[in-house]
């Protein structure tokens, strides 16, 4: 047995032990993109690094033996300088979108892709959960939005783009029509209170993310209803024989079924005051107008001035830590839709609060982007999509059948594994930049169906070769197997094989065992050539 130090904790393993299953002993975890349990050592991600505290030395130790007497730090800053270039080394050649463009121009974030896949198919109520989960009142805002998703859509440079806002707003209409409407699931109820001010737009979003975290909520409203604005917008689509009111009141009663607990007519300054609001909640987001700054000054609260005074968390936790601001009282004049993302983003600085962690705004996900299109690719993501002109609904809004067809247009530009992408999880982690190394012109993106229930796209394999290891081991006729050399280097099929071929009864190993989106199963059944 040898006797090492990690990380200031004794250790005894085996000879032959590695520096990584040492560390797994002592319930240490060392982030690896290429080690396979049972596997010889690939050692090529070099994302393990550790450092030998005697000398300084860097060790990937997913190979290097555990030695008597060695004292290693996996932690240190030199070991995350190292993580990071070599994250960084990967993503030079990434090729891929982890979130598709409709998606990272929502203000509200809503996963378009996600939501369109579940509608087609015929999971509506999954549909509208995946939207409520990104925001509060779907109904309005596909009306409201002024679609800056449709601006972005990719399928707008091959013919025009995914009628996303009315998509969004058929799954909603349908739900509308749902006696028992689909819900989010919260979290366990976290036993701190919250009181949020004023219940507009911003309040209203603020209170409704915050009942999902698990927080009880009390919202103060100075009128006897709550809405604010949303509920001025009646003319926003007479067509459809609904208004805002109707939809406002729709989305109270999730409210309600939420935990939240309104206190109508109940303006701030009759609460007591705002002193003892503040003293009697845990956390407080005021989300009512301008009109309030002056009770706020004499409180001794400052309130960050307009978009320009501040950014990120700054812009929404005032000068009082548990107190935050969102809505007109940030921005005057912002939209109902601007107000509903700002209402999200100062729930998730509360929420931050709350939990003694760092208040640094709504998690900003580590993206990769394809950027502009090369001549060609377009064809990429069209294979798989309905080659159909833009549907133009028949009435006031898409029937079933309409909305089925418009929604099989859509490109799902969005990464498969975006939810599981170990690289995209190391790259957020140790604040990695994706194109620090890209020289010259970026690889071709590709998508490879030529197996019946997996996409293979080249351009975000790490050449870890597990999957190569796995079809090896299983006992695959033909296998994986890295072709060509150099820059060219690639895992495919040999001598030319198809697919299907080489992972005749390993794919789903392959696929759940790539630690990138490279592999992935197909997200939409398709008539295969």
């Amino acid at each position: 047995m040898t006797t090492i130090r990690i990380d200031g904790r004794d250790v005894q393993a085996a000879d032959g032990t590695t520096l990584l299953q040492a560390a797994r002993k002592l319930g240490i975890n060392i982030p690896t993109l290429c080690s396979l349990d049972g596997s010889e050592p690939f050692t090529s991600c070099m994302l393990c690094v550790v450092e030998e505290t005697a000398g300084g030395k860097l060790l990937p130790s997913c190979s290097a033996p555990a030695v008597e007497g060695m004292d290693v730090k996996t932690d240190s800053e030199s070991v995350r300088a190292a993580r990071r270039a070599a994250l960084e080394l990967l993503l030079a050649e990434h090729v891929g979108d982890c979130e598709a463009p409709c998606t990272l121009v929502c203000p509200l974030g809503i996963d378009v892709p996600e939501a369109l896949r579940r509608f087609e198919a015929g999971k509506i109520r999954e549909a509208l959960a995946k939207i409520r989960s990104a925001t509060a009142f779907p109904g309005l805002v596909c009306r409201l939005c002024p679609a800056p998703c449709e601006a972005a859509c990719r399928r707008g440079k091959h013919d025009q783009a995914v009628s996303i806002r009315r998509l969004l707003q058929h799954i909603a209409e349908a739900d509308f029509r749902d006696s028992d409407p689909a819900l989010s699931a919260a979290s366990e109820s976290k036993g701190q209170s919250v009181a949020v001010i004023g219940a507009g737009a911003a309040g209203l979003s603020a209170a409704y993310h915050l009942a999902l975290k698990g927080y009880p909520c009390r919202l103060f409203e100075a009128e006897d209803t709550p809405g604010g604005a949303l509920r001025g917008t009646a003319s926003v689509d007479p067509s459809a024989g609904r208004n805002a009111g109707e939809l406002v009141e729709r989305e109270l009663d999730i409210y309600h079924k939420l935990g939240v607990r309104f206190e109508s007519n109940t303006p701030v300054a009759e609460a007591g005051n705002l002193e003892e609001i503040v003293d009697s909640h845990e956390a407080v987001i005021v989300a009512a107008g301008p009109e309030i700054r002056p009770l706020l000054e004499a409180a001794s609260i400052g309130i960050p001035q307009g978009t320009a005074a501040a950014r990120g968390a700054s812009r929404y936790q005032s000068s009082a830590v548990k107190v935050f601001a969102a809505g007109s009282l940030l921005e005057p004049g912002c939209s109902p839709v601007q107000a509903l993302a700002q209402g999200k983003a100062a729930a998730a600085c509360a929420d931050q609060y709350l939990r003694g962690r760092a208040v640094t705004g709504p998690r900003r996900r580590f993206q990769s982007h394809i950027g502009r299109l090369l001549e060609g690719e377009i064809s990429e993501f069209l294979e798989g999509a309905a080659d159909i002109p833009r549907v133009v609904p028949s009435g006031a809004g898409y029937t079933r059948e309409e909305a089925a067809a418009e929604t099989s247009r859509c490109l799902q530009c969005d990464c498969g594994a975006k939810e599981s992408c170990r690289l995209r999880d190391y790259a957020e982690e140790y604040e990695a930049r994706g194109r620090r190394f890209r020289i010259g012109d970026r690889r071709r993106f590709r998508r490879i169906r030529q197996h019946p229930r997996i996409t293979y796209e080249p351009g975000k394999c790490i050449k870890c070769g597990i999957c190569v290891r796995i079809t090896a081991r299983e006992n695959e006729q033909l296998g994986l197997a890295f072709l060509n050399r150099g820059y060219d280097l690639q895992i495919g099929a040999p001598f030319g094989q198809l697919l299907s071929r080489a992972l005749e009864h390993s794919a789903e190993r392959c696929v759940r065992s790539c630690p990138t989106g490279a592999l992935y199963f197909r997200r939409r059944r398709r008539k295969e050539a």
